[in-house]
């Protein structure tokens, strides 16, 4: 194998690797993000009572 295709394997696949790595840190960013406890419904929420709107 010549050198010229030899720096090609190897350029390809350091950035398939690269992908691939960040492709799976972004999964487990998203798994870890819907799976922890925290999140926008956190409560307790408190309604008060509004006057309804006219619409005209």
């Amino acid at each position: 194998m010549n050198k010229t295709a030899k720096k090609i394997i190897i350029w390809s696949a350091s950035i398939l690797g690269i992908g691939v790595i960040a492709y799976l840190g972004f999964v487990a960013y998203v798994v870890f993000s819907f799976t922890s406890g925290c999140g926008m419904d956190d409560g307790p929420f408190k309604a008060i009572t509004t006057t309804p709107i006219e619409i005209t």
